[in-house]
């Protein structure tokens, strides 16, 4: 167990540096078109929307539920139809639930079965939960914060 605890601060770590990337990000610059085709704002109602289905995840395997329920397989449409359905929110709506999914999933994952951290997510059952979390802090390490970070001119 003492890996999964490292796992859950290491996520905890990337997600409070995260929020501290964010509230430095100009009030006029949030809501500006920077990263590709996304603003922040935009970017956090990405992050929030993976947050929320990964605690749907977790939160199905600890009912002994099937997984797979929450799986998606187009990870573009899903992400333009939660952007595009949730943009028109305000930035302190965004910024709350972004942070708040957050810190519901290391509570989550904190609470989580030991012994289920094998257990497959997806339709062909070659991806455990742990391997799925850590994909979640994969795409915030090498994705989304160093994102902010040249955006904000920051290394």
């Amino acid at each position: 167990m003492d890996d999964k605890r490292k796992l859950i601060e290491r996520f905890n770590n990337l997600h409070q540096e995260l929020i501290d990337l964010v509230s430095k990000v100009p009030i006029k610059d949030r809501e500006i078109v920077v990263f590709d085709k996304w603003s922040l704002k935009d970017v956090l109602i990405h992050i929030t929307a993976w947050n929320e289905n990964d605690i749907s995840r977790f939160n199905t395997i600890m009912e002994d539920g099937d997984p797979v329920v929450t799986w998606i397989d187009d990870l573009d449409k899903f992400n333009e139809e939660v952007v595009t359905q949730t943009r028109s929110l305000p930035w302190e709506t965004v910024f709350n639930n972004f942070v708040e999914s957050g810190n519901n999933l290391v509570e989550v994952a904190r609470q989580f079965p030991s012994q289920k951290w094998s257990v497959t997510v997806d339709p062909k059952k070659e991806m455990s939960i742990e391997d799925d979390f850590g994909y979640s802090i994969e795409h915030y390490e090498k994705e989304h914060i160093p994102q902010i970070k040249s955006f904000l001119n920051l290394k």
